[in-house]
């Protein structure tokens, strides 16, 4: 054994067989081949809208009470055309008069800073963004 190896460290007979073809991913940096690619580049926006999302879901049934606001549901949260500002997008089961959107939209205003209260408690951010919500019947689409 006068070369260094030893009988025991020697790589199995069967283990050149493996690497006998190249591959396309055959000298590339380890870091950048296993590097997630399913981050967009506004990814933060996204686990934020998300998390905004997930909290109105849970707390907007048990804060609006009322025959105007019942069957609610939230369908999507945006970030809105400025920064700090999330575009809450709503949908009702029955279909909306004009004044039973506006009572609807009025319930949401009042509730506005303890859905925030609720969004700034699930996240860790220094500022909680402000909401703007667009409520919407079962057949509407967005405009």
């Amino acid at each position: 054994m006068a070369d260094g190896w030893m009988p025991g460290r020697r790589a199995p007979l069967n283990s050149l067989r493996l690497s006998d073809e190249l591959g396309s991913e055959d000298g590339t940096d380890p870091r950048r081949f296993f590097r997630r690619t399913d981050r967009s580049p506004n990814y933060k926006s996204k686990r934020l809208c998300g998390a905004a999302q997930r909290t109105l879901s849970l707390c907007l049934s048990s804060m609006l009470r009322n025959e105007g606001t019942r069957g609610l549901e939230v369908e999507s949260v945006e970030p809105a055309v400025t920064s700090g500002c999330l575009l809450v997008i709503l949908r009702t089961q029955q279909p909306l008069d004009f004044d039973g959107r506006a009572r609807t939209l009025r319930a949401l205003e009042a509730t506005r800073g303890i859905l925030r209260a609720e969004i700034a408690s699930a996240i860790s951010r220094r500022r909680v963004p402000d909401l703007r919500f667009l409520v919407l019947g079962p057949g509407e689409e967005r405009s």
